[in-house]
C-alpha cells in the first residue's frame, strides 16, 4: 500500500510541477508576443526612415555636398538591420517557448487520471493510518470529521443561496410588472385611449398579484433554510410578512378611484422593493460565508494531505 501511494504521490508532484511550468511558460509567451509587436512596429518605422532618406534625391544631394548624406544613409540602414535582427531573434525565442508549452500540454494529457489515482491512494493510506490508531492517525480522523462537518454546512449554504436567488428572480419580475403598470393618475391616464391604458395597467398589476403567493412561498422556504445556518435571530432575513403577503388586497375594490390605486401601487412597490433589498444583503452575507467556508475546507484538506505525505517520507 505504501509503495503504490508513493508512486501516485510522485506522479502527482510531477503533475503539479508541470502545471506551474505551464503557467509560467504561458506568461512568457504573452510577454514575448507583446515585445514582438513592438519590434515589428520598430522594423516598419526604421525601414520607412531608410526608404525616405534613400528616395529623397534633392535632400540626399544637398546632404552629400555637405558630406553627411552617405553617413546618414548608412546609419539608417544599420538601424533597420539591427531592428530586423532583434525581431527575428525574438520570433525564434517565441517559437521555442511555444514548443515548450506544447510539450508541457502533452505531458498534462493524463492530468485528471493522475489526480484521481492520487486521491484514491491518499484515501487508502489515510484509512490505513487511522486504523493504526497512532497520533497521526488520530489527527487525520479528527481533521476528516471537521472537513465532513464543514462540507455539510457548505451544502446547506448552497441550498439557501439557490433558494434566495429564486426569490430574488420572483421579486424582480413583480417589480418589473408594477413598474410597467406605472402610477395611476399619471398623464397617460387622460390620453386619447384611456380604456386601453387602464387595461394595460390592470393586466400588469393582476399578473404581479398572482405572483405574490409564489414569491411568498419561496421566501418562507428561504427563511426556514436560514434557521439551519444562523443561530441568532438578528442575522435572519427580517421583513414585513403581513404587508408582503396581503398588499394585493383592495387593488380592484376601488379601480375607478385613481388616487387610491396610486397609493396602493406605491405601497406595494415599496414593500416588495424593501423585501428585495433585505434579501440581497442576506444573500451577500451567505456568499461571503460560503467563500470563508470553502477556504477553511481547502486549508484542512491541505493540512491533511501534507500530514500524510510527511508520514510517507518518514
Amino acid at each position: 500500500m505504501q509503495q503504490s501511494f508513493k508512486r501516485a504521490a510522485e506522479a502527482y508532484k510531477s503533475l503539479q510541477l508541470a502545471q506551474k511550468q505551464l503557467e509560467h511558460t504561458r506568461e512568457r509567451i504573452q510577454a514575448a508576443r507583446k515585445e514582438l509587436q513592438v519590434l515589428d512596429k520598430k522594423v516598419d518605422r526604421e525601414y520607412r526612415e531608410y526608404q525616405d532618406l534613400e528616395n529623397a534625391s534633392m535632400r540626399k544631394l544637398f546632404n552629400k555636398i555637405l558630406g553627411k548624406g552617405e553617413d546618414q544613409l548608412e546609419k539608417e540602414k544599420q538601424d533597420y538591420l539591427e531592428a530586423v535582427l532583434r525581431f527575428n531573434q525574438k520570433r525564434k525565442e517565441l517559437e521555442l517557448i511555444e514548443f515548450e508549452e506544447k510539450v508541457l500540454r502533452d505531458k498534462l494529457t493524463n492530468a485528471d487520471q493522475i489526480k484521481v489515482q492520487f486521491d484514491q491512494e491518499l484515501q487508502k493510506y489515510s484509512h490505513y493510518l487511522v486504523e493504526q490508531n497512532t497520533k497521526t492517525g488520530q489527527y487525520l480522523l479528527q481533521t476528516e470529521k471537521t472537513i465532513q462537518s464543514k462540507l455539510g454546512d457548505l451544502k446547506e449554504i448552497n441550498e439557501a443561496i439557490n433558494s434566495g436567488q429564486a426569490v430574488e428572480e420572483q421579486l424582480d419580475q413583480i417589480l418589473k410588472l408594477l413598474d410597467r403598470a406605472g402610477w395611476w393618475g399619471a398623464p397617460e391616464w387622460r390620453k386619447d385611449n384611456p380604456l386601453k391604458v387602464a387595461a394595460n395597467k390592470i393586466e400588469s398589476i393582476d399578473t404581479a398579484v398572482k405572483l405574490i403567493p409564489i414569491a411568498n412561498h419561496k421566501l418562507q422556504k428561504f427563511i426556514l433554510e436560514l434557521k439551519d445556518i444562523y443561530l441568532d435571530d438578528e442575522a435572519k432575513l427580517d421583513y414585513n410578512q403581513t404587508a408582503f403577503s396581503r398588499f394585493s388586497e383592495g387593488f380592484y375594490d376601488s379601480m375607478i378611484i385613481d388616487w387610491v390605486l396610486k397609493g396602493k401601487a406605491k405601497n406595494a412597490t415599496n414593500v416588495v422593493s424593501s423585501t428585495r433589498d433585505k434579501l440581497i444583503v442576506t444573500l451577500r452575507s451567505l456568499k461571503m460565508r460560503k467563500k470563508n467556508l470553502q477556504a477553511a475546507i481547502s486549508l484542512l484538506q491541505k493540512r491533511k494531505r501534507d500530514t500524510i505525505l510527511k508520514e510517507l517520507s518518514n
